[in-house]
């Protein structure tokens, strides 16, 4: 099985040339499915966004211009055959099942909400959506902005909330692994740092 590479960026709105920027980079690196979260991108929109990409490209739409939205790339020397798509209606959550050189991978997308309680529900509904849209549980990625850590390592405060328990608990029930933390057992590097000072 060829490896596939996957990234994931929250780019906090591409409706300006900073779109452009943002592709060229993906372009550039090597590759082949890019998760993009807080593209604030409307079904209005979504013509005047795709300008620039010349491979393939899947949203969750939002309704907001200045919040959520999320999308899947995937670059054009990518051979590939979409087998379904799902979304919700927020903008916050994108399935496809893909076969890539005949094997069958689910990618899903994801943006929580920031807000603790809204993120522990959408987490326990996140999970009913990828049993339902799912087709390859072998070949599952999840990645995105899931907007807390699992463990207390990835704080520089060391505390958790209870989101954090659902997320921990939803990534054991998918059988899922932390890919980086996998491959960085002890690291300690931090993607947000909050101006506040408090971690």
């Amino acid at each position: 099985m060829a490896q596939l590479s996957v990234v994931s960026l929250n780019v906090r709105g591409l409706r300006s040339k900073r779109k452009y920027s943002v592709f060229n980079w993906v372009k550039e690196n090597s590759y082949d499915i890019i998760l993009l979260q807080e593209t604030y991108c409307t079904k209005e929109f979504a013509k005047e966004f795709s300008k620039g990409w010349h491979g393939k490209i899947y949203h969750s739409f939002t309704n907001s211009q200045h919040s959520r939205g999320v999308c899947v790339l995937i670059k054009d020397n990518v051979d590939c055959e979409i087998i379904s798509v799902h979304s919700d209606t927020e903008g916050r959550c994108l399935l496809i099942n893909v076969n890539i050189s005949d094997v069958i991978y689910s990618i899903c997308n994801v943006y929580a909400p920031n807000d603790v309680t809204r993120r522990i529900a959408f987490f326990d509904e996140l999970h009913k959506f990828i049993d339902a849209h799912a087709i390859s549980h072998n070949n599952l990625i999840v990645g995105g902005d899931f907007n807390c850590v699992d463990s207390t390592l990835d704080r520089a405060s060391k505390s958790i909330d209870k989101s954090s328990c659902m997320l921990a608990n939803l990534k054991n029930e998918l059988d899922s692994i932390d890919a980086w933390r996998y491959e960085n057992q002890n690291e300690q590097e931090y993607t947000f740092i909050d101006p506040s000072g408090r971690g």
